[in-house]
């Protein structure tokens, strides 16, 4: 089953991977991604309190699994005196820290569940923008449902999973997994390029504003900085991209708005 998404015209190519291949080659993967897919497509026109309903529902099931398989949830839960039944109740749950990249990074293995086995787990990390790099884990399972709800967020602003994709990216897990061979196949299958954002300078901008002509993606992914970075150069050196219709960013950043408006005609920006 295909994602249901806004009408428009679709290329040839578009239609039939979006309709046929990516079900196929899900289908046969085995990975579970199109049932995820479908439950997020649906959930989505759910009213309002159904919602909220099922959200208190998977936290309750969130903060017992956590008081009893995550060594740091239990500690923690046990130094404030609660039990994870007892924070279900909102006026207690709000009693806990927030979670920050600093605890995370000093407790990366008490913070992961007894009960799963490290071999299938990833290891992933941010790109550090911000001065500091998080390091952490992540199941197929969280991939895949990570990889259904920016499906779902694209459709909304009228853009395939089928539609040519561009990453302007730091992330060095993502950047390393993109280089391999698989990573490469997996690229070639899905339409999509990755660009390194870690060495914008004059020469490797200009290089990526030709391959990006030469590719036409039709969504561009990035950060704010070096997206920022890239839309002045091409700004400074009159250069335009008018293939890429959206931009999918991490933080709102309006300077870019004016910037890629001036480049790239009809643009739309979501996070």
């Amino acid at each position: 089953m295909a994602l249901p998404i806004i009408e428009r015209d679709m290329s040839v190519i578009s239609s039939v991977l979006s309709n046929f291949i990516f079900p196929f080659y899900h289908r046969i993967k085995g990975d579970g991604l199109w049932k995820i897919v479908s439950e997020y497509e649906e959930s989505q026109w759910h009213p309002l309190d159904h919602l909220m309903d099922k959200q208190q529902k998977k936290l309750k099931q969130l903060l017992l699994h956590s008081g009893k398989k995550v060594p740091y949830y239990r500690k923690l839960f046990r130094d404030y005196g609660l039990t994870a039944k007892e924070l279900c109740i909102y006026d207690n749950f709000k009693k806990l820290p927030y979670l920050t990249k600093d605890i995370i990074n000093k407790n990366k293995d008490s913070i992961t569940a007894s009960s799963v086995d490290k071999r299938d787990l990833l290891a992933n990390s941010t790109s550090g923008s911000t001065g500091e790099n998080l390091y952490f884990y992540q199941d197929r399972k969280c991939m895949l449902a990570r990889q259904a709800v920016v499906w779902r967020s694209q459709a909304w602003v009228n853009c395939l999973y089928a539609d040519k994709q561009a990453s302007l990216w730091g992330a060095p897990f993502d950047l390393k997994k993109s280089q391999s061979i698989n990573g490469k196949l997996h690229a070639l299958f899905t339409r999509e390029i990755s660009l390194s954002s870690y060495e914008l300078s004059e020469q490797s901008m200009e290089k990526y504003a030709i391959i990006l002509n030469k590719y036409k993606p039709r969504l561009l992914v990035s950060y704010p900085s070096p997206l920022n970075t890239f839309a002045e150069f091409l700004l400074a050196n009159k250069k335009t991209i008018p293939s890429i219709k959206m931009i999918r960013y991490q933080n709102k950043w309006f300077s870019i708005f004016c910037n890629f408006i001036s480049i790239s005609n009809n643009v739309n920006f979501f996070t």
